[in-house]
């Protein structure tokens, strides 16, 4: 929820969805932050689009983010799923 009244403006033309349970322990700035920039990332890829959708279900485990917008390109999921050596150095 306040998430929803920092970004009000931003989601003017946007159906928000918040489900779930709303209440969990964590390092609220740090989450809030978090949730903040996913958002507003949403909300740019879809500032093209005349209709506009995000629902965010939080559970016990999990944030889990949806929207109607255009999606990565294939190109970024490729590298996302590639995985990288780590080292402890």
């Amino acid at each position: 929820e306040e998430a929803r009244f920092i970004l009000q403006n931003r989601l003017k033309n946007t159906q928000f969805h918040l489900s779930g349970n709303k209440e969990f322990y964590s390092d609220n700035g740090l989450v809030l932050s978090l949730v903040l920039n996913i958002l507003v990332n949403s909300i740019d890829a879809m500032s093209k689009q005349e209709q506009r959708s995000i629902s965010v279900t939080i559970n016990e485990e999990k944030i889990i983010f949806k929207d109607n917008g255009p999606g990565f390109p294939d190109a970024i999921l490729q590298a996302i799923n590639q995985r990288k050596p780590v080292t402890s150095k």
